[in-house]
């Protein structure tokens, strides 16, 4: 177990800020020695770099980085005790009742990507961040394309039966945010980047809409083709519909997943916390993350526009409905009863189809979104570092929302303006980072991390420099069961160290609280880490720039499970819902933001940074064997010999690397601290290539898995294609970017000349 990354005063047997050999004198007749750090090199050499140094530490001072001067004092050295100051000082600053004021204000009205409320928080954001004594507030702006209802022309189904309209779900609803009923809105539930247009036929249901499912269709005889489907489940698949042939989609969550304790007015919001009848889930249909005109490009006046038919966008038309009207629309229909495993807990008699049991109906879709380019805004908040300006430590959030948005992600807005206000009062108080930190508040991510990504783009070259590491909060707290952790192996050590530390409302660590109720598989005595399966902003900064990420959110649980909020991108994820059954307290709130405060406090203040090379090394070790396997099972001509050697290759240097960081004691040079944490810094970004074989151009990274593909996915991807074609030659091509990055991670691990 080891300590925190900032306690330079405990053992260094476990530490990983522990000291380095001191340089020798620089006497010609005596004997030649370096640091722990360096290789073998010309005597000349050496001995002229150790002047060099030895006069920079004796105080000289030095230019490190692009143009910012280091201070090489000894007193900005030893952070420890100051460190651990500053971070009771941080929670004992946070404030449960300013947390509910955050959260009432940003979830009080609908505040959509692009909308004008989503612009007056930000410019409200803005404001707090210079009064709170930022160094600097920006606020960037992206055109970029959007998709919206049109509200005085509603979205629209109707069930048709001999020429009469039997049934109408219509896309506009009235709602309220209080608990009295006052304060009514309507609500335009949509699929964003649905094309427009009428669409008519009978109906079939189709599960989730996956290949399996259509393969299942295929052995019964049914079609989509010329027809609507109608699909269940967050991740139902539009696009595959279409390539199906189908001429429109309808998607429902059914209360399977979001009514576990049935779905009786009693049993859901606002009564309980599962989601009611009437609740719509809405999300986007938007094949590729980002501004959909600019894929490999920032948004940004004079950058090339691709025309909107060449953006990979849907186009049958699309909309969401309750799992209420769900009920009546399978209740129609005929068929053969459906699998077990495709039936959900609605009382009936889930069907196939095609069509109804009564003769000449059929689903007519009315779908009236138009696409718009309209302007975003993120706000970026800094306060510069004191001894290492030019290295960025960020943590961010989105500010948009399906709706009132109150756990998605407003509960991360509340905990970032928390975090930022409290980081304000330590710096009037005269505390300064040694890194420099930057809060951001993305705009449009759920239009596809627009935001986020958008700002990567254009700052590429410097963060793929600069930037140390990326926190994200989204849904802060969408519930109070247990801290889900989406992250890297190689900051999963500084993940649980800080959970060690923070205590939950339980007054258990939340630590030990995830280790009860996420034990991990295949080692019982740690916690369990998600690797990525949630998307949000962390995702361009880690797939795309390989800076090392995490996002942490407050789960919800039932049944001793954790699972996705209820009321996940309904207009029923309301300050009403997280007041009266989440966190009426805000307690939760308060928790995320230590957890998250307290990891943004580690890394812009650590000597060293807690990174952990050997859990990388050991994470695509195992991964690596699993990939073999299964290229063995598809063709087992290809040659994996140089992967695996490469592999191993990593895994000594990262042993290497990892024993000499532990023997460093934080009282080396500036230079030598620096240029550890550097070498630390770009093994990540060995791992990413423009040649990536992806469906997104985001994703760059070559082994890190998302929500779709495993491990390694470029691999992946072109053995299931090859599969179809039985050509295996980007196979090879793939398997090649994943040696060639392994070693490059394994050379820049290699001690370096001091």
């Amino acid at each position: 177990m080891s300590t925190p990354m900032t306690r330079l005063s405990e053992s260094s047997s476990s530490n990983p800020e522990a000291e380095v050999e001191t340089l020798p004198s620089t006497d010609h007749n005596s004997r030649k020695k370096t640091c722990r750090f360096c290789v073998k090199s010309p005597r000349k050499r050496i001995l002229l770099l150790c002047v060099f140094i030895a006069v920079l530490a004796s105080g000289v001072g030095a230019l490190i980085g692009y143009f910012v001067p280091l201070a090489l004092k000894s007193s900005c050295l030893d952070i420890s005790s100051a460190s651990e100051d500053v971070h009771d000082t941080f929670a004992d600053e946070v404030s449960t009742k300013e947390l509910e004021n955050n959260l009432r204000y940003f979830s009080s009205k609908p505040h959509v990507g692009g909308s004008e409320r989503e612009k007056e928080m930000a410019y409200h954001i803005s404001e707090k961040w210079r009064e709170y004594g930022f160094d600097d507030v920006e606020i960037p702006e992206y055109q970029v394309l959007l998709s919206q209802p049109q509200e005085d022309q509603p979205n629209k189904i109707e069930v048709i039966s001999n020429g009469s309209v039997e049934y109408t779900i219509k896309g506009s609803i009235k709602v309220t945010n209080a608990k009295d009923g006052s304060g009514t809105f309507q609500y335009f539930p949509f699929l964003s980047y649905s094309p427009s247009g009428k669409a008519e036929g009978e109906l079939v249901y189709c599960n989730q809409g996956r290949e399996s499912d259509f393969q299942v269709l295929d052995s019964k005889g049914i079609s989509v083709k010329h027809r609507i489907v109608l699909m269940s489940g967050y991740g139902a698949n539009v696009m595959a519909a279409e390539r199906r042939g189908a001429v429109g989609a309808l998607l429902y969550v059914d209360p399977k997943v979001v009514a576990q304790e049935g779905y009786d007015s009693k049993d859901t919001y606002p009564e309980k916390t599962w989601a009611s009848k009437d609740a719509v889930f809405s999300k986007g249909l938007n094949a590729h993350f980002g501004d959909q005109l600019t894929p490999l490009l920032p948004s940004i006046p004079g950058m090339y526009r691709r025309p909107r038919n060449e953006s990979s966008l849907p186009s049958i038309p699309s909309q969401p409905i309750s799992y209420g009207d769900a009920l009546h629309l399978l209740s129609l229909l005929k068929g053969e009863e459906v699998p077990s495993s495709w039936r959900g807990a609605l009382k009936v008699t889930y069907r196939f189809g095609p069509g109804f049991n009564k003769p000449n109906t059929f689903v007519r879709l009315l779908v009236n979104n138009k696409l718009v380019v309209k302007s975003i805004y993120n706000v970026i908040g800094t306060i510069n570092g004191q001894i290492e300006p030019d290295r960025y430590v960020l943590v961010g959030n989105h500010r948009d929302a399906e709706f009132f948005g109150a756990a998605d992600a407003s509960s991360g807005t509340a905990t970032l303006m928390e975090t930022s206000r409290v980081l304000g009062k330590l710096k009037r108080d005269g505390w300064r980072p040694r890194r420099t930190v930057k809060l951001c508040s993305w705009g449009a991510e759920e239009f596809g991390l627009i935001g986020s990504l958008e700002w990567v783009q254009e700052n590429a070259k410097l963060l793929s420099n600069r930037a140390v590491v990326y926190l994200n909060t989204d849904v802060a707290v969408g519930g109070n069961y247990v801290v889900i952790a989406q992250t890297c192996p190689m900051i999963e050590e500084a993940v649980f160290c800080r959970a060690k530390k923070v205590k939950d409302p339980s007054k258990s660590s939340i630590y030990d609280n995830m280790k009860s109720r996420l034990p991990r598989g295949d080692n019982p005595g740690e916690l369990k880490t998600i690797p990525y399966l949630y998307f949000s902003d962390y995702l361009p900064f880690y797939m795309t720039l390989g800076i090392p990420s995490a996002d942490f959110s407050y789960f919800h649980g039932y049944d001793k499970r954790y699972m996705l909020y209820p009321v996940y991108h309904t207009q029923e994820d309301s300050f009403n819902w997280i007041k009266t059954f989440i966190d009426p307290k805000f307690e939760y709130h308060a928790t995320m933001t230590k957890l998250v405060g307290g990891m943004l406090l580690d890394f812009s203040e650590a000597l060293l940074l807690s990174y952990d090379v050997v859990r990388y090394a050991k994470a695509i070790t195992s991964s690596f064997e699993e990939l073999e396997s299964f290229i063995k099972t598809t063709n087992d001509k290809i040659s994996t010999e140089y992967v695996r050697s490469a592999v191993q290759e990593f895994t000594n240097a990262s042993n290497l690397f990892q024993e000499r960081k532990k023997k460093l004691s934080g009282n080396e040079s500036a230079l030598v601290l620096r240029a550890v944490n550097d070498q630390l810094v770009q093994v990540e970004k060995a791992f990413i290539t423009p040649y990536l074989k992806a469906g997104d151009p985001m994703y760059k990274h070559v082994f890190s898995r998302n929500f779709y593909q495993e491990w390694f996915p470029g691999v992946i991807r072109a053995v299931h294609e090859a599969r179809e074609s039985n050509d295996f030659s980007e196979v090879e091509v793939q398997l090649s970017l994943v040696e060639e990055a392994l070693l490059s991670a394994a050379d820049i691990l290699r001690p370096i000349v001091c």
